[in-house]
């Protein structure tokens, strides 16, 4: 959405979200994408401001445009598993027994498995039609063997940015989910609070 250059899908994006906010009569929802547009098409939505952007657990999916921002960093929550002694693969294998996951002894199984293939389906007729037609710009492939694919494929971070793999110690040998929600869940844990911001300051910004 931010990329400066012209030659985006930006505008059928736009145009997908605007049909799909008159035909359910958002009509501020509308009016907000009317305003976003003209503010994009300008470059002037932030006015030349350029956005330092963190993700925590962010699955691998689309890949950045990193001309449209200023620095990128991914934080993922990680255990290695390897055997052979490639740590710097960072790669997580798709689980092998049943109890791994609900123990999260791999890290953040969410942002490893949310690959493409894996969204909700919306319930509406509208929202199906309107999701149809951005899944066919972004992910043109659908379906389990799709999913399967990409899981299989899945690395723990994108070629665009940096990126910091942290053992955030939350698997305890709890088999109970909502302890850590396959480790997912820690990144906004109180106690990892102060830990994420001073990495992100000693990332971004320490001279």
């Amino acid at each position: 959405m931010l990329c400066p250059s012209p030659i985006t899908g930006r505008p059928k994006l736009l145009n997908i979200l605007n049909a799909y906010a008159e035909q359910t009569h958002q009509s501020e929802l509308a009016d907000a994408m009317r305003r976003i547009e003209s503010l994009l098409t300008t470059a002037t939505l932030l006015n030349g401001v350029a956005l330092d952007i963190v993700t925590f657990g962010m699955p691998v999916r689309y890949g950045w445009d990193s001309s449209g921002i200023g620095k990128l960093l991914h934080v993922v929550n990680h255990r290695n598993l390897r055997t052979d002694g490639k740590n710097w693969l960072a790669k997580m294998e798709l689980p092998q027994i049943t109890m791994e996951m609900p123990m999260a002894w791999g890290g953040d199984y969410v942002q490893e498995l949310a690959v493409a293939g894996s969204d909700a389906v919306p319930t509406t007729e509208l929202g199906k039609a309107a999701n149809k037609m951005v899944w066919e710009m972004v992910e043109p492939y659908d379906g389990f063997e799709r999913w399967l694919e990409c899981a299989r494929r899945a690395v723990r971070f994108p070629s665009e940015g940096r990126c910091l793999l942290v053992d955030y110690k939350d698997s305890t040998g709890s088999t109970n989910p909502r302890d850590h929600y396959y480790g997912h869940a820690v990144y906004t844990r109180r106690h990892a609070m102060l830990f994420n911001l001073t990495q992100i300051v000693r990332t971004f910004y320490q001279i």
